[in-house]
């Protein structure tokens, strides 16, 4: 029987945090319960048992890892907030996990092989570090850059660009350079010939 089956038929909210909580224990600090999705919430030194017991627990079967995504405040001291979303095949429902952390958190890829993809991209682009996680490479930036582009603290000048030049046949690195020329434009309209114009 799913767990959502189970607070379903007995209509009884205190015996469903009972029930989670009897699973749990003190691996968990908030649970949510909303149209019949779960949000957990939890430490991140937690995630791997969290998970380990979402995916393998016959109550849960959120066998599919789904997908993973960053929130950024940088003026927090847990400044990353982590939302792991994931799929039960066995009972039609998903739920969310989520937690928070300053730089680091604890690979995910012993329970779900497939969030080597989801971390990467993590650490890509918020600068997430994944312990354990033996392929951490960048995934969408270019060779040799150095920065996290969607760190809210993430400088918009004096940054490289990379491009293929011909003349010299390799790829170069050249400073971004601001134009301010495509601020203001006055391009002309192409069917501005054909206004104001009597075709009767």
């Amino acid at each position: 029987m799913n767990i959502l089956t189970f607070e379903k038929e007995k209509l009884n909210i205190v015996l469903f945090e009972n029930k989670l909580n009897d699973i749990f224990g003190k691996l968990l600090y908030n649970i949510y319960l909303k149209d019949f999705e779960l949000e957990f919430q939890t430490n991140k030194f937690h995630i791997v048992s969290v998970l380990n017991i979402l995916k393998y627990s016959s109550l849960f079967l959120y066998k599919i890892f789904i997908d993973l995504t960053v929130l950024d405040h940088p003026k927090k001291y847990f400044r990353f907030i982590l939302f792991f979303q994931l799929l039960s095949d066995t009972y039609p429902n998903r739920c969310r996990v989520v937690t928070q952390t300053d730089e680091y958190i604890s690979s995910v890829m012993k329970i779900f092989p497939n969030a080597c993809w989801a971390e990467r991209e993590a650490w890509d682009m918020f600068g997430v570090f994944f312990t354990y996680n033996y392929d951490l490479r960048r995934i969408l930036t270019d060779y040799g850059f150095e920065d996290f582009p969607l760190q809210k603290t993430f400088k918009l000048t004096g940054t490289y660009e990379v491009s293929y030049n011909e003349s010299v046949k390799r790829v170069i690195y050249q400073t971004i350079s601001e134009t301010q020329r495509f601020r203001e434009f006055t391009f002309l309209n192409p069917w501005g010939s054909f206004q104001n114009k009597d075709y009767s």
